[in-house]
Order: C-alpha cells, then structure tokens, then sequence
C-alpha cells in the first residue's frame, strides 16, 4: 500500500478440481483500515462485496480458461469504500494483471 492506494491486492489462479480447462480466481490482499470499511467486486453483472477482516481480505472471481486471464465477462474493478459509503479506491484487475505480469 502506498499513499494514493489504501488496496493492496494479489490474484491468483488454480486449477478447478476435476475440470482441466478452467481455472479458480482468487483475489487477496490487505487495506488501510483507517480509510477503508469495505470492498467489492464490481461487473457488468453487478457488485459483489468481499469479507474484510482486520484489514485483510479473500474473494472469488468468476472462474477463467487459462491462468493470468480473467474471465471475458468483465471487466472486473476492486472498489474500496470508506465509513460514510463514498468510494476511496478503484482498481481495473485486468490492467492490474497487464502491468504486473512479467515480461
């Protein structure tokens, strides 16, 4: 985390059990907890909070066909709210795995 993002985030991919061509989406990190009370996911398909807990927080995404790829219905932003419901942080998880990946 750093002064302008209270969200620091990591996603992750693993193989679903018993299906060779898709992938689990777990998105993880932790937040400043003096700016942040809450998270969602948000899509075209609507918004989906995530459980925070002592400033950290895990969630699903919806499942991908290839690892380092999010699913094509997206695009998906981690939205971070602040106590009064105002939001204090967006992130793009596709640009946020664009610019991460290693070249």
């Amino acid at each position: 985390m750093n002064k302008e993002s209270p969200v620091s985030t990591n996603i992750d991919w693993a193989k679903s059990s018993g299906d060779d061509s898709s992938f689990e989406v777990i998105i993880e990190g932790r937040v400043d907890i003096s700016r942040v009370a809450s998270l969602a996911v948000v899509s075209p398909d609507g918004a989906s909070p995530l459980s925070l807990s002592h400033g950290y927080f895990i969630g699903a995404l919806p499942p991908s066909t290839a690892a380092g790829k999010l699913a094509p219905d997206g695009p998906y932003l981690l939205v971070a709210y602040g106590r009064n419901g105002a939001e204090v942080s967006r992130q793009d998880l596709g640009k946020l795995i664009e610019i991460t990946r290693p070249q």
